[in-house]
């Protein structure tokens, strides 16, 4: 068995390389591009590819893929699944791993400090280069006591929440189901219109990709906080950029590496995609990579 490592040399312990050097022979791909994967559709033999969607611009090729034969499994060092095409891994029989939880706490405090950082108004402050001008474009607002809404109560959502509520906020969510929670459920719809703080947790798939319409965007209050866990790709975020340049909506926030934050108008809060990335969480990940590695070569040897 071949088993290709897509991801910095460097990221393995290399007792979990030696451990895992067992099972097969360890190639990494000296190269991130697509025509250096094609060292992967020239291989017949049984092979696994752990794969970094962080090191491999955030999207396995599908005609890498679709060319790729007696693939068995695919090790993702994400939680999301989404970076890889997974109806033609199921077509073709290729398990997708992920490794889950490894950064709830890390990427739930992040988002919460994008909330913070709105309500005092940050962006603006940086911008201004922290000059201190009493005006109305500057005004804060206090958290403790506003209705917090939560679209997706998962792992993170659920953090959200917690956090949230330690602080004083009142906690709405909306999930496909509701949960046996000491939330309160409430439509999607609703907590659009009435919520001062709206946080996006959901995973990114063809079905969510529908479900936040730009009716539901236009219900927000001029007042609300909108932050993405899923940076721009579940609505359309040029009409909330819109919203908060013409100040109907109060701030925006969200993980993207591409436009700097003076580029922005308005309450904007862009930071790269450095949500998971703690000491805590990076050591969890590593871990759990290594250890699912291990659990399904042992599986199949």
């Amino acid at each position: 068995m071949n088993i290709y490592f897509i991801l910095e040399k460097n990221l393995f312990n290399p007792n979990y390389l030696k451990n895992i050097s067992k099972f097969g022979n360890i190639i990494f791909m000296s190269k991130n591009n697509e025509e250096n994967y094609k060292i992967l559709t020239k291989d017949t033999m049984q092979k696994v590819i752990v794969y970094d969607p962080d090191y491999a611009g955030w999207h396995f090729p599908n005609n890498i893929l679709n060319s790729i034969t007696n693939l068995k499994a695919v090790f993702l060092g994400t939680t999301d699944k989404s970076y890889i095409d997974l109806e033609i891994c199921s077509r073709k029989n290729i398990d997708v791993i992920n490794i889950p939880k490894y950064a709830t706490n890390s990427v739930a405090e992040y988002l919460v400090m994008y909330m913070f950082a709105l309500a005092k108004k940050i962006p603006l402050q940086i911008k201004n280069e922290n000059k201190q001008t009493f005006t109305n474009e500057f005004m804060q607002i206090e958290l403790s006591d506003k209705k917090v809404g939560i679209v997706g109560l998962g792992n993170i959502g659920s953090r959200i929440a917690e956090i949230c509520s330690g602080i004083g906020m009142q906690v709405y969510y909306w999930n496909r189901s509701e949960k046996q929670c000491k939330y309160n459920y409430i439509s999607l719809d609703k907590l659009f219109e009435d919520c001062d703080v709206i946080f996006i947790c959901l995973s990114i798939n063809d079905e969510t990709k529908r479900l936040i319409t730009d009716e539901l965007l236009n219900s927000m209050k001029n007042s609300c906080i909108l932050i993405s866990g899923t940076g721009k790709q579940l609505f359309n975020s040029k009409l909330i950029e819109e919203k908060v340049k013409n100040n109907n909506l109060f701030g925006f926030a969200f993980e993207s590496s591409d436009i700097p934050l003076d580029d922005y108008k308005g309450n904007v809060m862009v930071t790269s995609e450095y949500g998971w990335f703690t000491k805590e969480a990076s050591g969890l990940r590593l871990k759990k990579w290594y250890e699912m590695i291990i659990n399904y070569l042992n599986r199949i040897d």
